[in-house]
């Protein structure tokens, strides 16, 4: 319950104990990432590394040997130092140091331009939330298209740590805006819980209002994200056809109907949905679970798309599997011309 208060939820590192009694774990508070070591019989929590106000993550553990990453959205920085650090938490000892990047680094980082990158506080309907903004650096061309990245899950978050693939497009002259809408974590319990029967409305609302907030300063504005990012992104194009201009969407989920009958979570479009769902005997879905999924689902929308998508589908994806690639072209190819 305090961890809720404080915003923290976490999960476990690959390979979690320290000894018999304690684990770490990987936790979100906000738009960071921390380590904490969990003491299993007295609850006792201890965040490692509290002075790094970056996002942590483990890469490795054996025992009390940890091999983490520090890192922010802009590996240029001159105030922050980056790269991975190899410690025995058994003796408090930094074994290694193993990178270390800096704006100072020539070598091959000639000719990239550092961004800039700020947290930003959105509330809608009394709720709060939050979004990333990644902009170009000042020496860096400005495209003046604003590009929004939605996590999946709901149950995820969008971070300041390093990626690769939002870096890029700064270094292309693209803004980047991720949104941390209504149902993702490190935004506290009520956030969590509040997605349940409101899946497709108010997340959807709380990424287009933060967009709305943003996007005055752009020209254009596209889409990118997979799973319920991909969902969010068939709802934003449809719900709001003459607002989006390009949209790529990976492994989506257009359809709660079916969806359902194919993947390995079928647990997870009963909970977003608000229906019963019994995992020891789990339900043949009724005519009316059908209609309330079907009820939620951006496929309604779809012959109001006017805007161009890509969809990518994977080959191994037991969440979204592929078989729905069938279901999910057959779709947008009867409904968008």
């Amino acid at each position: 319950k305090q961890w809720y208060q404080r915003r923290v939820r976490g999960w476990l590192s690959p390979a979690p104990w320290l000894d018999e009694e304690n684990v770490v774990m990987v936790c979100e508070e906000g738009t960071l990432t921390f380590l904490v070591k969990l003491n299993l019989s007295s609850g006792e929590r201890e965040y490692l590394y509290p002075e790094k106000r970056m996002c942590l993550d483990v890469v490795d553990q054996v025992g009390p040997k940890l091999l983490f990453s520090f890192s922010t959205l802009n590996p240029l920085s001159d105030v922050y130092k980056q790269g991975l650090s190899y410690v025995d938490l058994s003796t408090e000892v930094e074994l290694l140091n193993l990178i270390e990047v800096k704006s100072s680094t020539p070598t091959r980082l000639s000719g990239l331009q550092a961004c800039k990158h700020s947290v930003l506080p959105f509330t809608r309907e009394e709720r709060e939330y939050s979004g990333i903004l990644m902009r170009p650096g000042s020496g860096a061309t400005n495209l003046k298209t604003l590009v929004v990245s939605l996590h999946g899950g709901p149950h995820s978050i969008s971070t300041t740590a390093f990626r690769g693939d939002h870096f890029f497009l700064s270094q292309l002259g693209y803004s980047v805006l991720m949104v941390n809408y209504t149902g993702s974590l490190g935004l506290g319990k009520d956030s969590v819980h509040t997605i349940s029967g409101n899946i497709g409305d108010i997340d959807v609302k709380d990424v287009h209002h933060a967009v709305e907030e943003v996007a005055r300063d752009y020209q254009h504005v596209v889409l990118m994200g997979g799973s319920h990012g991909g969902f969010l992104i068939t709802h934003l194009i449809g719900q709001y056809p003459d607002f989006y201009k390009a949209a790529s969407i990976r492994n989506p989920i257009v359809n709660l109907a079916t969806f359902v009958g194919v993947s390995d979570m079928p647990d997870w479009a009963y909970w977003t949905s608000a229906l019963p769902y019994n995992s020891y005997k789990p339900p043949v879905p009724s005519t009316a679970d059908m209609d309330v999924m079907m009820e939620k689902s951006p496929i309604r929308y779809l012959d109001q798309v006017k805007c161009p998508v890509l969809i990518l589908v994977g080959g191994s994806d037991l969440q979204v599997p592929p078989t729905s690639r069938a279901s999910t072209t057959t779709a947008f190819s009867s409904h968008v011309g």
